[in-house]
């Protein structure tokens, strides 16, 4: 009996671990298509609530990152004009330089996210860090 449940453990053990699993970008497509369809509307909440379902298992996901930060901005950008709270804008921009910063982290190479990284610095006030990142950006495009 003993050995019947070694054997049933083990082989329970080489068919889980021989399962590849689904890749960040398979995972994300269906997220980013329901997300981008709500941005499309202008609903940037809705598309930040549609990306928070993927948030534990794409954190390191660099385009899941630039999607976050960017529809944080864009939300930033539409609470501005729409005269909602001071702290919902400063909380928008913050999310978007978090995620905007840790998707140029993962991958150096997203231009888009180095220019919307500069952006979100520029318009949350601080003009040197905004001038730094469009700077990196620039060089990025050079090289």
């Amino acid at each position: 009996m003993m050995r019947a449940l070694l054997f049933c453990s083990a082989t329970v053990a080489i068919l889980t671990t021989s399962i590849p699993a689904q890749s960040d970008a398979a995972a994300f497509a269906p997220i980013l298509t329901d997300a981008q369809a709500k941005a499309a509307n202008q609903d940037y909440d809705g598309a930040l609530l549609v990306l928070d379902k993927g948030a534990e298992k794409l954190s390191g996901h660099a385009p899941f990152r630039y999607y976050r930060g960017l529809y944080s901005l864009e939300y930033a950008r539409q609470a501005i004009a729409k005269k909602k709270s001071v702290g919902l804008i400063d909380g928008l921009f913050a999310d978007a330089k978090n995620n905007l910063a840790k998707a140029v982290e993962l991958d150096g190479a997203m231009i888009a996210a180095r220019l919307r990284l500069a952006e979100a610095f520029a318009e949350s006030g601080d003009a040197a860090k905004g001038a730094a990142a469009a700077e990196a950006a620039l060089s990025q495009l050079a090289t």
